[in-house]
């Protein structure tokens, strides 16, 4: 039950969306590389790369559709609210504002935006990676 003064506590529950974060491209790029190998006659380079790409890919969709939801837009809130009273309350780059902006930062879940965001851009990398290399590999054949 919510009420006025109840303290938020931004890193109950997120795991679950990390973990899937992993589990989902891993479930795809085994459930790619299983169709291609059975059903197809590619190289094996081919497949290994396509299947990179889709699962960067469904990787990126999936951490799309978390920022279209919701799940981390109380962090970006708190993440200006934090920037903005640090200056306000102590000025720019002092020793007592840094002290209370990482107090802060841990205290209203910052790190979990940014594991979000590099797990996105792994997500990128991985997807452009494979990508990439297979149509390199279509090209040189």
């Amino acid at each position: 039950m919510e009420y006025y003064g109840k303290e938020k506590r931004p890193y109950r529950g997120i795991w679950i969306a990390f973990i899937n974060m992993i589990i989902f491209p891993i479930m795809i790029y085994g459930l790619f590389y299983w169709a291609a190998t059975t059903k197809t006659s590619l190289p094996h380079d081919e497949i290994v790369y396509m299947c990179l790409g889709f699962a960067g890919l469904v990787g990126l969709i999936y951490s799309i559709i978390c920022i279209l939801v919701g799940m981390i837009g109380d962090l970006f809130e708190a993440m200006i609210t934090r920037i903005r009273e640090t200056i306000q309350f102590y000025g720019f780059f002092t020793k007592r504002g840094c002290k209370y902006y990482w107090y802060n930062f841990i205290h209203d879940g910052g790190p979990i935006m940014w594991g979000f965001f590099l797990f996105m851009f792994a997500n990128i990398g991985v997807s452009a990676f494979g990508f990439v290399n297979y149509f390199i590999l279509l090209a040189a054949r």
